[in-house]
């Protein structure tokens, strides 16, 4: 029995003893397992970008195992999961059963935790190409499934055209380059784009020739936190390559499938935004078409170059200067732009109206059917007249001869009606006239000639206020040109309103106090010379309703009063002596 129990115990520690060499073997194992497993297998995406006819569509396969099948030109496959080492990547035609005669083979090394983009390019059969480039697989290493910030799109660019140079991709102002020297069959690395809509230009190295534009609007295509392959494909001259599909961007999401194309643009809407907004709270802006910023810190009575702008609804937002964002925006003015046209846009009024009269709110005027150059050429000028004066009353445009109208009753906040005046590259006169055109209110000079201006499309602005001591004695009324090139308006000279030298008028002051005024006004005046003094009072439509005859005054230092009966209102008080004709605003309370 004692013997029994000894052979028991014995057979049974041995069988522990086995168990436990087998258990730690097991575990030794399990623990190798899942160390390995812990190294992520590569990622494989493959987008299919050759324009030969004979790979119109196409199986994949990972050695022996088919991952795509019948992938079609322009058509992606989602991330797939290979196996680190040294693989064969054959392409088939569709109807293959494994890779026996496959179109093309290729040896790759592929490496654990890498994702892989990996792109077909060129012709299996070069006949008719020029230039006759082969069939070929391009790969990048790093490729990404996903945006690194959730409110950005990660953008890879792959230069897949065979026929086109080595180009830039650059933003609408053709400023910054998102890719630089890019050359057939290269990828450049991720580019990080806001959650936005852009102009993109495809150019040439030196970024001075636009060879094709395209709208990303990424923001439209809903792509936000997602990583993409931007792929040129096609050719750019397609009569030199069987007649093959036309150049074009065309865009890989990480998930595959169809790629996107991007639409080109080759007469995109044009605007130029011209900052005329007189009040303090807006010296200095940011202004945005929809989230991107087109002009940083634009200042008072300066203009932007005219730039390309996405067609459709949009939104205009004017926000804080050094602003990253339109959130908190001063103001936001929705705008339908259309391919084809261009746009002057006038920002005008008050971001705060508080202490000015009228209290004009801050706006937008709109003219489609701009020009950046002249029609007729350099002898010529064509130039636009915008009413932006708040305090200033319709009035007229005139000659120097005052009957002959440019400009017929123009108000504020509008174009002229007439639209571009067609001028020779002369110096000229002009003349602001009340609508009726019996008050001239001030008259400039307008040297065309002298500024060098044959050929140009100019835009004259109304700006300022015609009585600053009303309106917080902000900047004094006058006529601004803005060039088609934007940067800082141009002030018109000031002339006589008369023919007659200032040394030979018979007038020398004028003053009107108190402005505004609850009814009487004073007005004080100095002459020079004996003269017929009359005194009128004009309403905004030009119309005298009250005059005053002081008959013949010697020389020397006056002050009349009128005594007034007006309602609330903007008036001209006009003085005329035999040869002197001035007029001054007045704001009747």
């Amino acid at each position: 029995m004692l013997l029994l129990s000894l052979c028991s115990f014995f057979t049974t520690a041995k069988l522990i003893y086995q168990m436990n060499r087998i258990f730690s073997v097991l575990f030794l194992t399990l623990g190798l397992f899942m160390s390995q497993s812990n190294a992520q297998a590569p990622l494989i995406q493959v987008i299919h970008n050759s324009p030969d006819p004979a790979a119109a569509t196409v199986d994949i396969w990972f050695d022996a195992t088919r991952i795509a099948d019948d992938l079609s030109f322009r058509n992606a496959t989602e991330y797939i999961t290979g196996a680190a080492g040294t693989h064969d990547i054959s392409i088939t035609s569709s109807t293959a059963t494994d890779t026996a005669g496959a179109v093309a083979k290729f040896t790759v090394n592929l490496t654990a935790n890498t994702n892989y983009v990996v792109v077909a390019d060129g012709m299996v059969n070069t006949t008719g190409y020029t230039p006759a480039t082969a069939f070929d697989l391009k790969i990048y290493n790093m490729g990404l499934e996903t945006a690194g910030n959730a409110n950005q799109i990660d953008m890879l660019v792959h230069h897949g055209s065979t026929d086109a140079p080595t180009v830039d991709i650059r933003t609408q102002d053709l400023g910054t380059a998102l890719v630089d020297d890019i050359a057939f069959g290269e990828f450049q690395g991720y580019v990080n784009l806001n959650d936005e809509d852009y102009i993109i230009r495809v150019t040439d190295a030196t970024g001075a020739t636009v060879v094709k534009s395209y709208l990303a609007n990424v923001n439209e295509l809903g792509l936000a936190g997602g990583a993409i392959v931007a792929v040129a494909s096609g050719f750019l001259d397609p009569s030199v390559n069987n007649n093959g599909p036309a150049f074009g961007i065309w865009v890989a999401p990480a998930a595959g499938g169809a790629m996107v194309e991007l639409a080109e643009v080759t007469n995109p809407p044009r605007v130029q935004i011209i900052h005329n907004s007189a009040g303090a709270g807006a010296d200095s802006v940011d202004i945005y078409l929809d989230a991107v910023k087109v002009a940083d810190n634009l200042k008072f009575r300066e203009a932007t170059a005219f730039i390309d702008a996405f067609p459709g609804a949009r939104t205009v937002s004017v926000a804080a200067p050094n602003s990253t964002d339109t959130v908190g925006a001063v103001a936001q003015f929705p705008v339908t732009l259309s391919a084809d046209e261009t746009y002057i846009v006038v920002a005008n009024g008050l971001v705060n109206t508080t202490g000015y009269s009228p209290a004009a709110a801050f706006d937008l005027s709109i003219y489609a059917g701009a020009k950046e150059a002249a029609t007729n050429g350099a002898g010529k000028v064509d130039l636009l007249v915008h009413h932006g004066a708040t305090d200033a009353p319709v009035v007229d445009v005139r000659g120097e001869d005052t009957t002959t109208v440019l400009v017929n009753d123009i108000a504020y906040n509008t174009f002229a009606s007439s639209g571009y005046l067609e001028l020779d590259t002369l110096d000229y006169v002009i003349r602001i006239a009340t609508a009726d055109g019996s008050t001239i209110v001030q008259s400039y000079t307008a040297p065309l000639n002298t500024l060098g201006l044959g050929g140009a499309a100019i835009t004259v602005v109304a700006s300022g206020f015609l009585d600053p001591s009303v309106n917080n004695n902000g900047p004094a009324f006058g006529l601004w040109v803005a060039l088609a090139s934007g940067g800082g308006l141009v002030e018109l000279p000031v002339v006589s309103a008369t023919s007659v030298n200032k040394a030979e008028q018979s007038l020398e002051t004028f003053t009107v106090f108190p402005n505004p005024s609850e009814g009487d006004v004073n007005v004080a005046f100095d002459l020079r010379s004996n003269s017929d003094v009359s005194l009128d009072i004009i309403n905004v439509n030009g119309q005298i309703i009250e005059t005053q005859e002081l008959g013949q005054l010697a020389k020397g230092s006056y002050t009349e009063t009128m005594n007034l009966d007006l309602s609330t209102g903007l008036y001209l008080l006009r003085i005329r002596t035999n040869n002197t004709i001035q007029t001054k605003m007045i704001t009747i309370k």
